[in-house]
């Protein structure tokens, strides 16, 4: 123990802290940073990264000179290029939230290529040197175009926007950009176009002489589908397996050129390469493009820039998307700021362009790469080192070394995984439909880049209007006769409306209605309308989230055409504000006075046409009333309708209590003390005004309420209008308006509040008080309202007292449990089920 206790003295905190350099010396930094980089595998990015990036640059300078006109100045756009690769490696060491490099995207050189072979067109007469100066020149300054407008979607968050371009033409595009790469590189592996080595070779096929001149670009063509397809094959064995199978490729180029004296493989398979250029002769050659002239091709030049701008900065956006999700983040990150990377691709893009480099994107190929062999954050540096060497020494011996098809295969293989990808892998993600859409989008986009793009938009768009026509129009038809409003009346009321509410028809309608589709659902109205012979027409649009100019204008044609040739009344209910403001504005130009009937709910609507229906009858026509008994809903509302106010109108509370309470007290209580007591503890009525609250929802029941006189609106936050798609929550102005709480019912006379919460109540001894259960509805007074009130306190005390009144309410009230569960296994008209179901039956053919 002593020993122990000894230990855990002598193991204790130091008295005084030990100093510790806070501020190290520099070279202190760079030693320790040496020290984790020589025990790390960060030294092998001299050996990957250019086993990925020299292939690249190559064929994107060769893509870029496939045009007769710049193929002699191949080392020159190299240069460039490499250039670019060098600058954009050390911007990618300060910019950025990754730890990468740059690349080039072969798509960007195919459409410099275009570029290029534009100008040439539209200076045929001029030298090749201004040719070559001028696309040297419109390169970079593009490259900054792009730069620019990428830091403005980064800085405004307009990539958010990017999320609403559908997937078929983001597939599409990508698709066809796969489809555009293959051809240009299998271009490049040929020698020529590849269309017209097709068509060369169809011409020739009668004559062997003529074909047999073809046969080593076919061959060509034919080995770097082949490289692809073992890069294909072997990239998954081990990391170094793709840069070995390029140097075991070239070694074997190089074993048959000494073996065989040169003549294997042919000249003609290897790039033409004359004499180096020094490193400083791009920059010459864009100097020299600001002193020529571009009246000729300025047109052109600001068309193809404004394409290549918009097409980039879309591509790139959601490249960059795709670039967080696989390449690491630098030191201290914990999350990537896709807005933030978007702004800083900018930046990059825009540094590049003003100092004479090409557009280049985030590298996501060598960081995969690179964390396959574990490596640190400090490869960058290695990949810089590199890039500066082959900038300074002229690739001249990789270019003639290495054959065509051997680049072009490098390009296949990225081709090839766009076009697997995007369009062969998406034949099972979508339906066949859109992917035979997303098929003409990648077509298009081969064609033509900018009009495929748009192509794609409005196949997309044209196929989401045919396809909406299924789901949009009349989800469900009724009369007055089958539903109801949630007001509670008598049988004999409810037995008039099923009588006469045959001329009301309701329709519920669904979807968006929008150009031709708006027309179609105003002629299915119309169809109805005949066939029903209704007098009175209720359109529920609580599913319809919008409606376009010319369904607005249908719509008021349609009000005024019922109204003046047919004489049928046209009522909405449920419209947006924006909607309803709209078509109200749309009627004012009617011809006539044209007035709209508006209600925000179908309840209200229901209710508007019941009352006409009810005041318009003859009151001798109206059947007698019957025995009625007490109901009780999900709201915990006890309703009953009966004239026992006209019956009983001698006694001092009209008889309420009595006509409640009958059916227990013939057999518990035939002396009416329970009448008596009740009598004595609701006192004199209680008169309130019109939208006065009698109790909130959520808030603890603390008094019986009876409605004497009048009526009271019922409402609940969770009806069935809070699933409206447009939500409750609203901003002012808006389209989306704020709905209110869902009216239940219109509870009237007779009809108890807190009934049931008193009963599920209990005795708070802290208080010294009796406190109900929390309430499941609010209750609003409409008009003027006349209604009893106990307080649950003096209520309990009585029970207490008298055990006859305990007796007769407790049995009450559990008569009234089981009532509600047996009314909820039929339709009843008082209980509003079969307008419930109804209603439950449009919204699930809504959703289907």
């Amino acid at each position: 123990v002593f020993y122990r206790s000894l230990h855990g003295a002598m193991s204790s905190e130091l008295l005084l802290p030990i100093y510790e350099n806070k501020n190290p010396s520099r070279w202190g930094t760079w030693k320790r940073r040496l020290s984790d980089i020589s025990h790390s595998s960060d030294w092998l990015a001299v050996i990957l990264g250019p086993a990925i990036s020299v292939p690249f640059a190559t064929c994107y300078a060769a893509l870029i000179c496939s045009d007769a006109s710049l193929r002699s100045h191949f080392p020159m756009v190299l240069q460039q290029v490499m250039w670019t690769q060098m600058l954009g490696s050390i911007i990618a060491l300060f910019i950025g939230q990754f730890v990468t490099t740059t690349n080039l995207d072969p798509l960007t050189a195919i459409l410099f290529g275009q570029l290029a072979r534009k100008v040439a067109r539209l200076q045929m007469g001029e030298s090749q040197e201004t040719i070559l100066s001028n696309v040297m020149l419109l390169m970079p300054f593009i490259s900054l175009c792009l730069g620019l407008a990428l830091y403005v979607v980064g800085k405004l968050k307009l990539a958010m926007m990017l999320r609403f371009i559908p997937y078929t033409v983001v597939a599409g595009f990508l698709a066809g950009s796969g489809i555009l790469i293959l051809q240009e590189s299998l271009s490049l592996a040929a020698g020529m176009e590849l269309w017209d080595l097709l068509r060369q070779s169809l011409v020739s096929f009668t004559n062997l002489a003529g074909a047999s001149n073809l046969t080593g670009n076919w061959a060509q063509v034919i080995l770097s589908i082949t490289f692809s397809a073992l890069l294909e094959f072997v990239r998954e064995w081990h990391t170094f397996s793709t840069p070995l199978v390029m140097v075991g490729a070239v070694g074997l180029s190089m074993t048959l050129d000494n073996f065989s004296n040169g003549t294997l493989p042919p000249r003609s398979w290897f790039l033409d390469f004359p004499d180096p250029v020094s490193w400083w002769e791009p920059f010459e050659r864009v100097r020299d493009g600001f002193h020529q002239s571009y009246e000729k091709t300025a047109v052109a030049d600001l068309e193809f820039m404004g394409g290549f701008v918009v097409i980039m900065t879309v591509s790139w956006s959601i490249n960059t998307l795709a670039v967080a999700k696989l390449v690491p983040l630098r030191p201290g990150l914990e999350r990537c700021d896709e807005q933030d990377e978007i702004r800083s691709l900018g930046v990059t893009n825009a540094l590049l362009g003003s100092c004479g480099g090409l557009c280049s994107m985030q590298s996501f190929k060598i960081p995969m790469i690179m964390r396959s062999v574990r490596s640190g954050p400090n490869w960058p540096y290695f990949n810089v080192v590199m890039n500066v060497l082959l900038f300074l020494c002229s690739p001249q011996s990789i270019v003639q070394t290495v054959p065509r098809f051997l680049f072009a295969g490098t390009v296949v293989r990225l081709a090839c995984d766009l076009i697997n990808e995007w369009l062969l892998d998406a034949r099972r993600r979508v339906s066949a439909e859109e992917w035979l859409v997303l098929l003409a989008t990648a077509l298009a986009v081969v064609i033509n880049v900018t009009l495929g793009i748009l192509f794609g938009l409005f196949c997309t768009l044209a196929w989401f209007a045919f396809e909406y026509m299924n789901v949009t129009g009349i989800a469900h038809e009724s009369t007055l006769s089958e539903s109801r409003s949630r007001v509670e009346r008598s049988e004999a009321e409810h037995a008039l409306l099923k009588k006469h509410g045959g001329s009301t028809l309701i329709l519920w309608l669904n979807g968006y209605f929008f150009f031709g589709l708006a027309c179609q659902v105003i002629d299915q109205i119309r169809e109805k309308i005949k066939s029903s012979k209704a007098s009175v027409v209720i359109l529920d649009f609580a599913s319809v989230p919008a409606i376009d100019a010319s369904g607005v204008c249908a719509l008021a044609e349609l009000t005024q055409e019922l109204r003046d040739r047919r004489k049928v009344r046209c009522i909405f209910s449920g419209m947006a504000r924006r909607l309803k403001k709209s078509l109200e504005g749309a009627a004012q130009h009617q011809q006539g006075h044209l007035f709209l009937d508006m209600f925000p709910d179908l309840d209200k609507a229901v209710e508007f046409c019941e009352v006409g229906i009810l005041k318009g009858l003859p009151m001798q026509k109206r059947p007698s009333f019957g025995k009625r008994i007490s109901k009780i809903d999900s709201l915990n509302c006890i309703s009953e309708v009966a004239p026992f106010l006209i019956e009983r109108g001698n006694e001092p509370d009209g008889g309420i209590w009595h006509h409640l309470l009958q059916n227990e007290l013939d057999y518990l209580d035939p002396d009416m003390v329970t009448v008596n007591i009740l009598r004595d503890l609701s006192g004199e009525a209680h008169e309130k005004e019109d939208g006065e609250v009698l109790f909130r929802h959520g808030s603890a029941a603390r008094e019986l309420i009876v409605i004497l006189d009048g009526a009271v609106d019922v409402t609940h936050p969770s009806g069935p209008g809070a699933n409206s798609p447009r939500g409750r929550a609203t901003v002012k102005g808006s389209d989306i308006t704020e709905v209110p709480e869902t009216r239940a019912r219109r509870a009237r006379v007779g009809a108890v509040f807190g009934a049931v919460e008193y009963a599920s109540g209990s005795f708070d001894r802290d208080q010294n008080v009796y406190v109900g259960a929390n309430l499941s509805c609010t209750g609003k007074a409409v008009g003027a309202l006349e209604v009893l009130i106990i307080d649950f306190n003096n209520l309990w005390q009585a029970e207490v007292k008298e055990p006859r009144l305990a007796i007769v309410l407790r049995t009450w009230l559990s008569r009234l449990a089981s009532m509600a569960l047996m009314a909820s296994l039929h339709q009843d008209p008082l209980s509003h089920l079969h307008c419930r179901e109804m209603r439950q039956q449009a919204t699930h053919f809504a959703v289907v």
